[in-house]
């Protein structure tokens, strides 16, 4: 049976690579956004976003940690 849909937890965890360690799972999540290309483009704009606060964010990464 065809899968007609995943939900957002799955697709967000193909986006962070967290189904690297599950192949058949990445492949078929990959398959079905080839065939849907209107949620593709929703899952890659989530990537571009999270690129984006990573980039923005990355200088306070080498701040120092304020005393308490």
């Amino acid at each position: 049976m065809e899968r007609t849909s995943f939900d957002d937890e799955l697709l967000s965890a193909w986006v962070d690579g967290e189904l690297d360690g599950q192949p058949e799972q990445r492949e078929r999540v990959e398959a079905w956004l080839r065939e849907h290309p209107q949620h593709a483009a929703r899952v890659r704009q989530w990537a571009a976003d999270r690129d984006a606060l990573r980039e923005r964010l990355a200088p306070a990464l080498d701040e120092p940690v304020p005393a308490q």
